[in-house]
């Protein structure tokens, strides 16, 4: 069974949330949307900037994804391979993008320093 789209909402952000195509913060105050889904007997609310629904379903139309299977922006765009000046994205979707894959970036470094210190750490006070 698919998910099915129940309806789409497009309100003004009370709260901070994460944007599911580009993972970066919809500020307090930003409209953006929210596709609600039903899935398994679950409904779920997917939440994006307005730009980066549009582009997302954009990149799906031109990639000939079925919405229903397809991933985030950011994850389409890193399976493809292809570089983010590949694709005809706007300017502030393309810089959502960038800061998001940075971070993901910085993040990875962090996390493999992490693990060669404790890797390092383990080593001296083996006997």
């Amino acid at each position: 069974m698919s998910p099915r789209h129940l309806f789409t909402r497009n309100p003004v952000a009370r709260k901070a949330h994460q944007c599911w195509e580009c993972t970066r913060p919809i500020e307090r105050g930003t409209r953006y949307r929210v596709d609600i889904t039903a899935y398994e007997g679950r409904t779920y609310s997917i939440k994006a900037h307005v730009e980066c629904a549009d582009a997302g379903m954009a990149l799906a139309t031109e990639m000939d994804i079925q919405d229903e299977g397809r991933d985030s922006l950011i994850e389409e765009i890193t399976a493809s391979g292809e570089p983010l000046d590949a694709f005809d994205l706007p300017d502030v979707v393309r810089r959502r993008l960038e800061d998001a894959i940075a971070e993901g970036e910085a993040r990875d470094e962090a996390r493999r320093a992490e693990a060669l210190a404790r890797i390092r750490a383990a080593k001296e006070a083996a006997p």
